[in-house]
């Protein structure tokens, strides 16, 4: 079975939970336009780049975070570039936000490349490292290459998160694999499906024959109700999107 039972939850930090860079006010950040942001981004970056003694890497990593938020890829993808050709060594957050550039670009075959440099630099990929390839690979439609990519990392031990789950099961749906989708879904997480939600699939839905197998589904316990409450609606929202 391809599923693991124990998921080791990663110990980096969420990108996302960088703190700001721009040393401006919330209102005057709403203020801004993408472009002016972009544009001191960059400039702050650059003024990084240039001083006598180099900062720590992660106070790039918070601009180019920054950056990607924005959808800067191919700027952020340059800068980089920049710190590699000053002799700059990129952690494994500034990787990621490299391989997240790539698979925005449609450009799966440069974010493997960054992957296979994480390893060959000893970095140990963390969840968002592998998360950021798997939703590449199904956002592209290739879901059999990401599932194959899950059992690869699983055999080598690295880290996964309920996220990565749902990712899988998003890109199943995607592709009308709903009994995959099931599959993965009550492996993974044994927990509820509401009434409520089982009464609108079977009023709203052509996809009945898919009812027995939510049913299937039973209560299990609550923990990390949140998280499942997520993957249940990936489900929801596949079978609904067939209302009459």
């Amino acid at each position: 079975m391809w599923i693991r039972r124990s998921v080791r939850v990663s110990l980096l930090p969420s990108i996302a939970k960088f703190p700001p860079f721009l040393p401006i006010h919330n209102s005057l950040f709403c203020t801004h336009s993408h472009t002016s942001l972009h544009d001191e981004a960059v400039s702050q970056f650059n003024s990084l780049l240039h001083k006598r003694h180099v900062p720590p890497v992660f106070e790039f990593g918070k601009i180019l975070g920054f950056l990607v938020r924005i959808k800067r890829y191919p700027i952020a993808i340059s800068l980089i570039k920049q710190m590699e050709l000053k002799g700059i060594h990129n952690d494994l957050v500034n990787f990621s936000l490299l391989m997240n550039c790539f698979c925005h670009l449609d450009k799966l075959a440069f974010a493997f490349s960054v992957f296979a440099k994480i390893l060959k630099r000893g970095y140990h990929p963390d969840a968002i490292t592998i998360n950021t390839l798997l939703r590449g690979l199904c956002d592209k439609g290739e879901v059999k290459e990401a599932l194959n990519l899950h059992d690869k990392v699983v055999a080598l031990g690295f880290p996964l998160s309920q996220f990565t789950y749902g990712i899988l099961i998003n890109g199943l749906c995607k592709i009308g694999e709903t009994e995959a989708a099931i599959k993965v879904q009550s492996e993974r997480f044994k927990h509820i499906i509401s009434l409520h939600n089982m009464e609108m699939i079977k009023l709203k839905s052509k996809r009945t024959r898919d009812i027995p197998l939510l049913v299937c589904m039973k209560d299990r316990g609550t923990t990390s109700f949140h998280s499942n409450v997520i993957i249940h609606n990936q489900l929801i929202k596949f079978l609904l999107s067939y209302i009459c």
